[in-house]
């Protein structure tokens, strides 16, 4: 019986290890340009959720998932995908659907 409880407990904290590993904390920055445009644009992550914001208001909010170093956004109707660095201290958007395309390759970085 002991046995059995202590498998189970050690798999509950790899789970739960696991799954901590799969997300993003704090806030991270970036400069998008369109055009003769640059905006500031902050992506605030808190679990598997996260909001965007620009000059302070939320223009977005949606989720996302990490498989590996890849990152894919579920922002509204829009799907957007992205590199994450070696560390997580930012990542790149890499594609994106519709119009939003055009903030591929923007860097946000965490502050």
């Amino acid at each position: 019986m002991k046995k059995k409880l202590i498998i189970g407990l050690v798999v509950m904290l790899g789970l739960i290890l696991t799954g901590c590993g799969n997300r993003l904390s704090g806030s991270y920055t970036g400069k998008i340009q369109l055009f003769f445009i640059e905006q500031k644009d902050t992506w605030i992550f808190n679990g598997d959720k996260v909001t965007e914001k620009q000059n302070g208001k939320v223009v977005s909010r949606g989720t996302y998932k990490i498989n590996g170093d890849n990152i894919k956004f579920k922002m509204g109707k829009y799907h957007i995908n992205a590199k994450l660095s070696d560390g997580r201290k930012s990542f790149t958007i890499t594609s994106a659907d519709g119009l939003v395309n055009l903030v591929k390759g923007t860097t946000y970085t965490k502050k």
